[in-house]
């Protein structure tokens, strides 16, 4: 689901909390958000607070057996319970490097932004809670798609 309008974004809440408070037995699942800042205000409260279900699954996905993966272009505005129950970071680059504060607040005191395109840094929640060494990664890129991107 993608759309720009507001009204949009609070019916894929709606439509997004069916599917985390579903019963299904022992089945996985998944939910992804790009963008997920536009569902939530500047305050970092959710567009529609009934519905957050990214702070749902954040908060109790384990015991329903849902993962999720959110992308984001800041840091800041993503809620600090859904930071705090982050079991993995990834980090591409930063327009803000005020952010990079925000990991190393949640945990990740060698915490570092990415200085090349397509690399990215992750860190790990290891067992007993503590985030491991920064593992350094370069996204391979097809150049079909990058011929596809906007010239910036």
């Amino acid at each position: 689901m993608q759309s720009g309008d507001h009204k949009d974004w609070l019916r894929m809440l709606e439509l997004s909390m069916g599917f985390v408070r579903a019963q299904v037995g022992d089945t996985e699942r998944h939910l992804t958000a790009d963008e997920v800042l536009d569902f939530y205000g500047r305050t970092t409260h959710s567009i529609k607070n009934a519905a957050d279900v990214f702070y749902l699954a954040s908060r109790s996905g384990g015991e329903r057996m849902i993962g999720e993966t959110l992308g984001a272009q800041r840091i800041h505005g993503i809620p600090i319970m859904i930071r705090n129950q982050a079991t993995r970071q990834t980090l591409y680059q930063l327009e803000e490097e005020k952010d990079l504060g925000y990991l190393i607040s949640n945990g990740i005191p060698h915490a570092s932004v990415p200085r090349q395109r397509f690399v990215f840094n992750q860190w790990v929640k290891e067992p007993g809670g503590l985030f491991g060494p920064t593992f350094t990664g370069h996204l391979a890129v097809p150049q079909e798609y990058l011929d596809q991107l906007a010239k910036v």
